[in-house]
């Protein structure tokens, strides 16, 4: 669903807190028991990648807008469509810096760059912002005079706007695919990396993220250098955007290995190698082999709904945090993310949670920008065109659920439970499905005093009510509300 469809209602659900109408019907019921064991003792965050979106967005005149709306929990008012809008924003803690491998015409004298199989990125209709702009231009050797740190301006403006609304305390830099002169096809989109790029490769995402370090003043904490490695479909000259097969699992454990080594010639031993961002659980358990002893991080994809994977690879990983790094969706509603969140925190007990797109000109973004401008320098680029329901759904988890909570065992497979130890408040995130139904959260073991009342937040995913409010009485220790089908309710004790 999104506001072109619904601009009435989401204007009427945004006003200032008020009693909303509840559900009048119901078919079902659930009831939550809280286990209180902990699944997940420090949790990391929820977050997003930059690359494309930090490309079309950073620099431009709604960068500050982006930031707030998307790295803090202020409310913002945003145009859409010539209606003025109030958002939730989703308070991200997490971002993820995309260090590109794609150079300028005449960088390298004597060698030509391809795209697509062809000379011209133009001419082959690729999307200026999905060829992210690379730092080491050209490989005639690593002194200064080969590097240009004016590159990929805008993504760099986006981070740096995200870290600076201070709610971004964990930043990690990956990467799609090498420089494109690492690769026997001279392109970063679908080359395979020559025998020379196994130290090259690795030495340029540790030298990015030094200077990100030094120069920049970005505290980056962890660094991914595959994606996706095993799939096989990042073959040129037929795909879109950066990518690189490496289905070799020595040579994945080669980079990973030579990764470490450059970092610690920079003196970077704090900064985490994270890997190796397999496409989904199934395919990162088959390929484990001398993985695990090398990353501090674990990072998955979650391109599959396959509960046995998520947790075959939770066993097999241990006390390694592991993040689901990468997920997107064609679902605008937001009711399959809100699956795939409760399954990764529930059964693969991951540490972080990050959405790939959250601005896009369609399907896969939470909020929709249809002119990205032709240029990066186009002044009318990254202007919002429609939100999805999908934007409030992540509300419901990001804002509730904050770095440092332990996630705990809430008894039910529809439920997330986080609790804060600080403060010792305990919040609930229940996804309710295809039928309405009395929901009762049985508090009786929760070892605090209850207050009377609560408030509870909600999303219809068919967009009727979004981020809207009701109180409810809290009776023999339970909460009881009835809850619409395809919804998600919040509520903190």
């Amino acid at each position: 669903m999104t506001l072109s469809l619904f601009a009435a209602s989401l204007i009427a659900t945004l006003l200032p807190t008020k009693t909303c109408a509840r559900p009048n019907s119901q078919s079902a019921s659930t009831h939550v028991i809280p286990v209180l064991g902990v699944l997940t003792p420090n949790w990391h965050g929820f977050g997003t990648s930059l690359a494309w979106w930090g490309c079309e967005a950073g620099g431009s005149s709604l960068e500050s807008k982006y930031a707030d709306l998307f790295f803090t929990n202020k409310t913002t008012t945003v145009t859409i469509n010539g209606k003025r809008v109030s958002l939730p924003g989703l308070h991200l803690n997490i971002v993820r810096y995309n260090i590109g491998g794609t150079g300028r015409q005449g960088d390298f004298p004597g060698v030509t760059e391809y795209y697509n199989g062809g000379v011209s990125p133009t001419a082959a209709g690729l999307e200026w912002s999905k060829l992210v702009e690379g730092y080491w231009v050209n490989g005639i050797s690593n002194d200064s005079v080969n590097w240009d740190w004016s590159r990929d301006s805008n993504q760099r403006s986006m981070l740096k706007a995200a870290v600076s609304r201070g709610g971004v305390n964990v930043v990690e830099f990956f990467s799609n695919a090498p420089m494109w002169w690492m690769t026997t096809q001279k392109s970063s989109l679908g080359g395979n990396l020559t025998e020379d790029a196994f130290t090259q490769y690795p030495q340029y995402i540790a030298t990015v993220v030094n200077h990100a370090i030094k120069d920049w003043k970005i505290n980056v904490t962890s660094v991914s250098i595959l994606n996706e490695p095993s799939s096989g479909w990042w073959n040129y000259p037929e795909i879109t955007q950066e990518g690189d097969n490496v289905p070799n699992k020595t040579d994945k454990v080669t980079l990973m290995k030579n990764l470490r080594t450059q970092l610690n010639a920079f003196n970077l031993t704090n900064v985490k190698v994270s890997g190796s961002e397999e496409n989904n659980a199934d395919v990162a358990y088959a390929n484990l082999d001398g993985v695990l002893p090398i990353v501090e991080q674990f990072n998955v994809h979650g391109y599959q709904n396959n509960n046995n994977a998520r947790g075959k690879l939770n066993m097999a990983v241990g006390n390694i945090p592991l993040w689901m790094s990468e997920y997107g969706d064609a679902d605008n509603r937001g009711i399959n993310m809100a699956t795939a969140i409760l399954n990764d925190m529930n059964v693969m007990q991951a540490s972080a949670w990050v959405y790939w797109q959250v601005l896009e000109r369609q399907v896969w973004g939470m909020l929709y920008a249809s002119n990205f401008g032709s240029t990066p320098t186009d002044p009318a680029r990254a202007v919002i065109t429609d939100i999805t329901s999908k934007y409030f759904v992540f509300a419901q988890f990001t804002r509730f659920i904050r770095p440092g909570d332990e996630i705990l065992n809430s008894g039910h497979s529809n439920v997330v439970l986080a609790h804060t130890p600080r403060t010792k408040k305990y919040k609930f995130v229940v996804v309710s499905y295809s039928t309405s139904r009395t929901v009762t959260l049985n508090l009786s073991g929760i070892p605090k005093s209850l207050p009377k009342n609560v408030t509870l937040t909600y999303t219809n995913t068919d967009g009727s009510v979004l981020f809207g409010k009701f109180n409810s009485v809290i009776n023999n220790k339970k909460i009881v509300f009835l809850a619409s089908k395809n919804s998600v309710y919040s509520v903190e004790i």
